[in-house]
């Protein structure tokens, strides 16, 4: 009888095609947060580690990769919470990728994945939240200071702070302090209405610029258009001070004039009082006039 044997160059090919078609595996999934910086490593080609993150609708992602040496090269994919797919980056020693504003909250699932090369990376994850506020990464690794062991305790120890008081429906809650650090502001001009719209849960400050001489007259005119949230006016001399504040709360219209002391650039805000809140807070436009030295 006579026997077949099969070349050897076949049965490379065949453990080639089918050690191709096994899918790699993906690395156990770790879950990160903002402003995680994380190092990890590539042990074989066509590896993928799995990263988990929680975020919320309204927010902005930047991830960033940085491969260790010259022949790594990789990418970055984001999935959203019910894993479609919302970006990828190009294979390269340095991928990045900036979302745009998310629209579901839930876990977001971050592939990384080595086209080219074995080896050493670094993924950079910063985030912009809803109100704003940046988290660049290494915010989530900030070490805690540690207090010298030659420092007494009585130097160490921080002021005791007075605890909140709690609002017992006897009163009103009063007005908590404002923050004008960042707030974004927008030219008022001269005898010209302005219209603005505060929302629930995300902007709680409007604020507007005027520019002023010694004792210039201002006349100052506030109008609600519609909506139902607690706001406040307040007008800041140049270097932030109060100048003039008025807890508008719901009213419909405010009017007032007021001799500006110093020259400079006065800002006047409008703002969200935390009083209680209405059963169902809608979002609250609003008119503003400012009148310098009117006739």
């Amino acid at each position: 009888m006579r026997k077949f044997s099969i070349p050897a160059i076949l049965i490379v090919l065949f453990v080639s095609v089918v050690s191709y078609l096994i899918p790699r595996p993906v690395q156990a999934q770790n879950e990160i947060q903002c402003g995680d910086i994380l190092e990890n490593n590539f042990a074989q080609n066509g590896e993928k580690h799995k990263y988990i993150i929680n975020l919320n609708a309204g927010e902005k992602i930047i991830l960033s990769a940085q491969a260790l040496g010259d022949t790594l090269k990789l990418g970055l994919s984001l999935y959203d919470p019910a894993n479609n797919q919302i970006m990828w980056t190009y294979s390269s020693n340095n991928p990045s990728y900036t979302s745009g504003v998310l629209s579901a909250t839930g876990n977001y699932t971050i592939l990384a994945a080595n086209d080219g090369g074995v080896g050493v990376y670094t993924l950079y994850v910063e985030c912009t939240k809803r109100d704003g506020t940046i988290i660049k990464p290494g915010a989530a690794q900030t070490p805690i200071p540690v207090i010298p062991a030659t420092e007494s305790p009585a130097e160490a120890a921080p002021p005791p702070q007075a605890a909140t008081p709690e609002f017992a429906d006897v009163g009103f809650p009063g007005v908590p302090p404002v923050d004008f650090s960042n707030v974004v502001r927008l030219n008022l001009a001269n005898g010209v209405p302005i219209s603005a719209t505060l929302a629930p849960g995300f902007e709680d400050i409007v604020g507007f610029i005027i520019n002023a001489e010694p004792d210039d007259v201002l006349d100052l005119t506030y109008t609600r258009l519609s909506g139902n949230l607690n706001l406040g006016l307040v007008v800041l001399f140049p270097k932030n001070q109060v100048y003039f504040q008025s807890s508008l709360v719901t009213s419909d219209r405010l009017n007032t004039r007021l001799t500006l002391p110093v020259a400079g650039q006065y800002t006047i805000g409008v703002f969200r009082i935390n009083l209680v809140e209405p059963a169902t807070p809608e979002d609250t436009a609003f008119e503003l006039i400012g009148r310098l030295n009117p006739q």
